[in-house]
């Protein structure tokens, strides 16, 4: 995975499944959300936080299709639920 992407895993009240953040260089870029079917929906956050510092939001393309692919993987193999 490369260094400047990071996932996060959190619980969200309207999924039965946890969820993953992604960021890049510590700001938070996308979520994304398993429905019950299986399938994977992607949200691209307007943050709620912001850094110090500015991050310009440039990568090169493969690098973010990696790590949305290691996210979906992720949240496939997740066999539990989240939440009460």
């Amino acid at each position: 995975m490369n260094h400047e992407f990071s996932i996060d895993f959190f619980s969200h009240e309207d999924y039965e499944f946890l969820a993953v953040e992604i960021h890049f260089r510590k700001q938070r870029l996308c979520q994304l959300f398993r429905r019950k079917d299986d399938s994977i929906e992607i949200e691209f956050v307007e943050d709620l936080y912001l850094l110090d510092k500015p991050v310009r939001m440039i990568f090169p393309l493969q690098k973010f299709l990696e790590i949305i692919e290691t996210a979906q993987k992720e949240l496939l193999a997740l066999t539990g639920v989240s939440g009460p």
